[in-house]
């Protein structure tokens, strides 16, 4: 019996529910949609990575940073990081059409953020212990990450600004300043005038928005083959009927809301890391890799499918010819089942972070991103950290 493995597109339904509820200003209803899905049987799933990660977006959305905290740390050792700036055709193929039984895996951004996300949670937890963790991970990755990246978005800056705090936090102030000394460079805007260490220093944290969906798109044989540089491709494509190739982008930005961020009634000045302009330039770096899987498979499919319709042999005319174009409408249908981009994705992460610095007097502090707030209480001689989600 011949049959397609199904791709990305149940997933997107899965998690449909989760969306609606964000779109409503509803997160608690998102939390328990997606609860849901992880008692229903996912939880150990391929899919059971992604659904701890668009659970602590969602709990930070709830304003519960601790539980947030949990589901990253969850999610972490589970989660598979696919290289996409190698050259390597034959490992972006695989992750462009990888099907919904293989486990996710992410870009190394992806993965950075898990790590500066869950800084952030256990910073705005009071847990300094875990966010030192959280740090020296994010470590880890940001150098794997910062070899191979141009960092278009500014993520790196965000999260070594993030990776001095939490080492200020439990006192290790030399090596605070290592990493401010580095968040400097890609967030100058934030380092005018330096947090007094006698008073009080607030940092904010801003998630905005939603990243756009994650989509198979069509693209015609000729654009397609000038982007494999194979010019030849275009051509032996149209031959066997092909007329277009999917490859995985993103979506249109969705529109965002005002995020300007005000510290007791006073507008800040705020640095922002844009994700989506992250993954679109991860998407555009293997373009390239992503169009020569597309046609290799297209390829492959229409020649089995001729293949196959043709293997008639001189059996009975009507008979094997009629098995021929059978086999092969099944054998090349399984494979294009298996040419769908999967489109699965962390789709609850924020299409921007916003972050700011300010030297504070201890005291009380209302903080505001939009039309979101939150109450903090700064104290001498340490950060404190505000997090605020502005969908």
């Amino acid at each position: 019996m011949l049959s397609g493995c199904a791709t990305g597109a149940p997933y997107e339904r899965d998690v449909a529910a989760t969306h609606q509820a964000l779109d409503a200003g509803q997160p608690d209803r998102a939390r328990a949609s997606l609860e849901a899905l992880l008692a229903d049987g996912r939880r150990d799933g391929p899919e059971g990575v992604l659904l701890r990660l668009e659970l602590a977006v969602v709990a930070l959305h709830q304003g519960l940073p601790a539980v947030a905290a949990g589901a990253l740390a969850q999610a972490d050792p589970l989660l598979e990081v696919v290289d996409l700036t190698k050259d390597d055709a034959g490992e972006v193929a695989s992750w462009l059409f990888a099907d919904a039984a293989r486990p996710y895996r992410s870009p190394a951004w992806e993965k950075l953020l898990v790590n500066v996300l869950g800084m952030a949670s256990r910073l705005a937890a009071g847990d300094r212990r875990g966010a030192l963790v959280e740090a020296r991970r994010f470590d880890v990755v940001a150098r794997f990450f910062g070899e191979r990246s141009q960092d278009p978005g500014r993520v790196l800056g965000v999260g070594r600004l993030l990776a001095g705090v939490a080492h200020e936090a439990v006192g290790r102030d030399r090596a605070a300043r290592l990493y401010l000394d580095e968040a400097r460079a890609a967030l100058p805007a934030l380092f005018t005038d330096g947090p007094d260490a006698s008073g009080g220093e607030l940092v904010v944290l801003v998630l905005a928005g939603r990243l756009p969906a994650k989509v198979a798109q069509p693209v015609d044989v000729d654009t397609a083959g000038l982007l494999a540089v194979q010019p030849g491709a275009a051509q032996n494509l149209r031959e066997l009927g092909v007329k277009e190739v999917l490859l995985v982008g993103l979506a249109a930005d969705r529109p965002l809301e005002d995020a300007a961020v005000a510290v007791a009634g006073l507008p800040v000045t705020v640095a922002w890391a844009d994700l989506a302009a992250t993954a679109r330039a991860d998407f555009e770096r293997v373009r390239p890799q992503l169009a020569r899987a597309a046609i290799t498979r297209a390829l492959s499919r229409q020649t089995v499918r001729r293949t196959v319709a043709s293997a008639d042999g001189g059996g009975d005319e009507r008979g094997g010819a009629n098995l021929g174009h059978l086999l092969g409408g099944l054998l090349a249908g399984t494979m294009e089942a298996g040419d769908t981009p999967d489109t699965r994705a962390w789709s609850t992460l924020p299409a921007r972070l916003g972050v700011a610095r300010l030297a504070l007097s201890p005291g009380t502090y209302d903080v505001a991103a939009g039309d979101h707030l939150v109450t903090v209480e700064v104290r001498a001689g340490r950060p404190t950290l505000a997090l605020l989600v502005v969908d």
